[in-house]
């Protein structure tokens, strides 16, 4: 069987850097091995597969053109929101629509579905229903500590307006002497 390997994770862990990765990179080419399946690995790597951001994964792309091209019989992932987080749902049943179309199976190391079954499309479905559920659950909670720190008047990234720095040390703004003499002499100027 010709198997995708599909590799992604949504962001580096700043206390497990890279651990996600390694255990994928690690475990699906050999479980394939292990299943009598030729593994071809897809790797994107950090990145984001919410909606909006798909573009950016130039070897989910490349995976689907190979599914197309009839160059692949399953797909092996840690998980299946690896191959979309799209909170609407639309992404991951075009995934589920694709995969069925071209008689691809999706798979885990503990399980394999077909889309093209009916109770395995239903059992698809709900887990993509599921992270579709959390990762609105996610975005709420974000937004909302967002919210608190920009009403606690916390600095919440980017570029500060002069004449403030960011000291990522002390993990707070300043006001720097050199930018501060600057801007006093733009407003002189006005």
């Amino acid at each position: 069987m010709q198997t995708a390997v599909y590799i992604r994770k949504s962001r580096e862990d700043d206390k497990k850097q890279g651990h996600r990765l390694t255990v994928q990179r690690e475990r699906l080419p050999d479980y394939a091995k292990r299943q009598g399946w030729t593994p071809h690995v897809y790797d994107d790597g950090h990145a984001s597969a919410t909606r909006g951001k798909v573009e950016q994964l130039p070897e989910r792309t490349r995976l689907e053109q190979d599914i197309r091209a009839g160059k692949i019989d399953i797909i092996l992932v840690i998980e299946l929101s690896r191959l979309s987080r799209d909170d609407t749902m639309q992404d991951y049943v075009a995934w589920l629509t694709l995969c069925s179309d071209h008689a691809v199976k999706l798979a885990t190391l503990s399980r394999i579905l077909d889309p093209a079954q009916h109770s395995d499309w239903m059992l698809l479905l709900m887990e993509g229903g599921f992270s579709s559920v959390e990762m609105k659950v996610l975005q709420k909670r974000m937004k909302e500590g967002r919210d608190q720190a920009y009403a606690a008047g916390k600095f919440l990234g980017g570029t500060p307006p002069k004449p403030y720095r960011y000291d990522k040390g002390k993990r707070q703004l300043f006001a720097d002497p050199d930018l501060l003499t600057e801007i006093e002499n733009l407003w002189t100027m006005a």
